[in-house]
């Protein structure tokens, strides 16, 4: 019974997850199509990339999410990674350790690999800065490749 009770559980967090993560993609997909920009805080690929795409020995309900998220779930046009050291996450937000922040910063570097459009910005800058260079990859990018893609 514990072993069924646990399968559920997995089963109902993984029907959750998708739910979410498609839900906010047909927000995205709304609003592109009206023409606007999207900007996601995290993409839910980028997120589960380095855990449930490309981790090894992973429970089932994982294994299926990374496999969706690959081979189904749209991926984001352009990946713009916010970089700054550990130790400078560490003390803006006061979360983590310098350790697991470390871990984190690679596996969104490695991110870069499996993405057609992959930028980083120093973020040890000003936010006026950091917010500048954003602005201008994401208007660099949409010169070079006309309108936002609608797939995703």
């Amino acid at each position: 019974a514990t072993s069924v009770r646990r399968g559920l559980r997995s089963t109902l967090r993984l029907g959750n997850r998708l739910a979410e993560e498609w839900w906010r993609q047909g927000i995205a997909w709304r609003a592109m199509r009206r023409g606007e920009v999207v900007v996601f805080d995290r993409h839910f690929f980028a997120d589960y990339h380095a855990y449930d795409i490309a981790g090894t020995d992973l429970p089932l309900s994982r294994r299926l999410h990374g496999f969706l998220l690959a081979h189904a779930y749209p991926k984001p046009d352009l990946v713009i990674y916010l970089d700054a050291p550990p130790e400078v996450l560490l003390a803006r937000k006061g979360e983590g350790t310098i350790e697991a922040l470390a871990r984190r910063r690679q596996d969104y570097l490695s991110l870069a690999a499996v993405t057609t459009s992959f930028e980083v910005v120093d973020a040890t800058r000003t936010l006026d800065e950091v917010t500048s260079e954003v602005i201008a990859l994401i208007r660099a990018f949409e010169q070079r490749h006309g309108a936002m893609a609608t797939t995703s």
